[in-house]
């Protein structure tokens, strides 16, 4: 198993600078950077919420960190130092969205994609990283995606979900760049992060810190059960996973699809000709899967990738089960038609993918000699 963790450290304040430059750009040109980071943030920005009536730094930009600002500090004490920040209030919501935003994208990269709120993503690339090359290939890939959308990001490969998170967030050094573990270096990757990197509540932290135990080295080797007693029966579970002794299941954001198929392209279609084209091929090969497996489909999902990483779906659902790709392709065709804001192809669509999200088994009739099929009896 092999788990990549997306970490983004400046989310909030990434999504304001985006809003921003979308603002300053014309529709269909692309800002030079060196042009408008002076408009977009003409002074460090940060994220403040009112906390028990003060105003407190929840998420700074990248410039802000490099000026020296803190997160958690109160939004006065930063102005005392820099009088001209700029401060623009947390927005939750739309933080969200945009993380989900994100997640519908990495699904062209693997259809197990899990939300790790609020700022981070895990994704299972088990099986997926040969389409790209190899593992490092395809973490560059979504690297770049994440850098031309404006945002900041931190990843790392490993054989654990928790594993990877641990190092995308607490990692420095000792992955030497890379970001990627190989296969049984978890354990030696993960030790000499702080405690803070099992994600424990903060008076385990807490406890953990006043007693000595400041690094995973630190605990790693103790005995069980007086951890246990003397802290919390959690530690032990976590411990583990971020250690890749063990690696629990990942809930995704979307449900795994019985069989898929897909279609990338070196260059973005946009006519929806060849929109339709694609759609049939790929139903061609998911009906011979589903035949294979003497089953037929329920509700298709078809997904189109757009370039600027926006995503469009359409589902499609049949009275019984079928694998007859011609009233698939029907039934898509009229879903098209019927749609009252059609699938906008942007810049182009560079991945098409066919999903049978639900399937039921089928067995094969003879209802003629006939090679050729009534519909009706397949619906």
């Amino acid at each position: 198993m092999r788990y990549l963790a997306v970490w983004l450290p400046h989310l909030p304040a990434d999504r304001i600078l985006r809003g921003r430059l979308r603002r300053l750009s014309p529709p269909g040109k692309t800002a030079r950077k060196a042009e408008t980071s002076a408009l977009i943030e003409p002074a460090p920005l940060v994220i403040v919420e009112n906390i028990k009536g003060a105003m407190r730094i929840v998420a700074i930009s990248r410039k802000a960190r490099a000026a020296g600002v803190g997160v958690g500090g109160t939004l006065a004490d930063a102005r005392a130092i820099f009088p001209a920040i700029d401060a623009v209030e947390t927005d939750a919501y739309a933080d969200a969205a945009l993380l989900t935003a994100i997640a519908e994208d990495c699904d062209r990269f693997t259809p197990v994609v899990m939300i790790d709120a609020p700022d981070g993503l895990l994704l299972d690339i088990t099986g997926c990283a040969h389409l790209f090359g190899d593992e490092d290939r395809l973490r560059r890939a979504l690297g770049r995606r994440l850098a031309h959308a404006g945002l900041t990001a931190r990843m790392v490969i490993a054989g654990g979900p928790d594993t990877a998170r641990a190092l995308a967030r607490f990692g420095r050094s000792h992955l030497k760049g890379s970001g990627i573990v190989a296969p049984g270096g978890e354990e030696a990757a993960v030790r000499p992060l702080p405690v803070a990197a099992l994600g424990l509540p903060e008076d385990a932290r807490l406890a953990l810190f006043r007693a000595g135990l400041k690094t995973i080295n630190h605990i790693a080797d103790l005995p069980t059960l007086p951890l246990v007693a003397r802290f919390t029966a959690d530690i032990t579970r976590r411990l583990d996973n971020t250690l890749g002794r063990t690696a629990p299941p990942l809930k995704p954001h979307r449900a795994i699809p019985v069989c898929m198929t897909e279609r990338r392209f070196a260059e973005p279609i946009a006519r929806i000709e060849d929109i339709e084209a694609t759609l049939a091929d790929l139903t061609a090969e998911a009906v011979d899967v589903l035949g294979q497996r003497r089953e037929g489909g329920r509700i298709f999902e078809a997904s189109f990738f757009r370039a600027d990483g926006a995503v469009r779906r359409i589902s499609i659902e049949s009275g019984r089960a079928t694998r007859d790709g011609a009233v698939v392709m029907r039934l898509f065709h009229e879903r098209l038609e019927a749609l009252a804001d059609p699938i906008d192809p942007g810049f182009g669509f560079d991945l098409v993918r066919l999903a049978v999200v639900i399937a039921e088994p089928m067995d094969t009739s003879q209802t003629s000699l006939d090679r050729h099929v009534a519909a009706e009896n397949e619906i």
